[in-house]
């Protein structure tokens, strides 16, 4: 567990990373709405080729699938701009559950961007081979990055808990002796 981030208190580095995350999902989020506005017909050179009866069944498929698909990508954005927006209201008052969905995102999109980086060293072989100090370069300080971003989310996360759990055992200690001191009044109460 981390007890900065950078020198400044993991609530401000928390709130930092929030907003950074929320403009990355709006981007993201706006570069998939233009994908989605976007025409993927094929070239008036590649009809010639194909039967037209084909042709206008492969494109309606083809259009079918890149637009789910790019819903898909849409809602993930939106998802982390969900996070993002309830890690920053965390860092205003304590709501450790808003802080655990964040976490929870940013672990998978961590998994993911993982398994992209393998697909890409496996799959594309021959185009990594002439680049692999800058795809290494690349994908250590993506990796990095993520990392550390969930490290100082989750510090911030076990510091909020522990404020939690504090003044839960405080209200609850204190409510207890209130209970006993006034015994009395509470005889004759049903509960």
């Amino acid at each position: 567990m981390i007890s900065s981030c950078f020198g400044l208190p993991l609530r401000t580095g928390a709130s930092i990373i929030a907003i950074i995350n929320s403009i990355a999902s709006i981007c993201y989020i706006l570069y998939y709405l233009w994908e989605y506005n976007v025409s993927y017909e094929a070239p008036v050179e590649n009809k010639i080729f194909l039967g037209i009866q084909h042709d206008s069944f492969s494109q309606a498929t083809d259009e079918v699938f890149l637009n789910y698909i790019t819903l898909v990508f849409m809602l993930v954005g939106f998802t982390s701009l969900f996070a993002s927006f309830g890690l920053k209201q965390a860092t205003l008052n304590n709501a450790v559950h808003k802080i655990y969905l964040w976490l929870l995102i940013s672990c998978v999109q961590f998994g993911t961007a993982v398994t992209i980086e393998i697909v890409v060293l496996l799959k594309h072989t021959n185009f990594v081979e002439h680049n692999i100090p800058g795809f290494f370069l690349c994908f250590v300080l993506i990796d990095a990055a993520l990392v550390y971003q969930i490290l100082v989310v989750q510090s911030f996360y076990k510091e909020e808990k522990l404020v939690e759990v504090n003044n839960y055992n405080r209200l609850r200690s204190d409510l207890t002796s209130q209970i006993e001191n006034d015994e009395g009044e509470f005889q004759n109460v049903d509960l």
